[in-house]
């Protein structure tokens, strides 16, 4: 970060300052628009895992044979529904990480 302030301190000129600021306001502006796409994102994903719990995902009887496991296991959706719960949580443990380095 401090590569575009290296020659100007090292001629010891005024500006040094305000070159600073120049940068550091636009990393900010940088941070700010990628946390704006995470809850996008987020909430996107979390669509995604209602429309497959409500829509989907059939419910299953208290009691069936063992020949019908299969049919109700619902394996592609059980998979689409892990997967998009391994993305929200991916998510989330970014976002914890940038509380301890921010």
């Amino acid at each position: 970060l401090d590569l575009p302030l290296v020659r100007i301190s090292q001629c010891d000129s005024p500006d040094a300052v305000s070159v600073a600021e120049y940068y550091s306001s636009q990393l900010v502006l940088f941070v700010r628009k990628v946390l704006d796409v995470i809850p996008i994102s987020v909430f996107r994903v979390l669509e995604n895992i209602v429309e497959i719990q409500t829509h989907k995902l059939a419910q299953l009887p208290v009691k069936f044979e063992t020949i019908y496991l299969k049919q109700y296991a619902q394996l592609q959706e059980r998979y689409a529904l892990a997967k998009l719960t391994n993305q929200v949580s991916v998510f989330t443990e970014g976002v914890l990480a940038m509380e301890k380095t921010l």
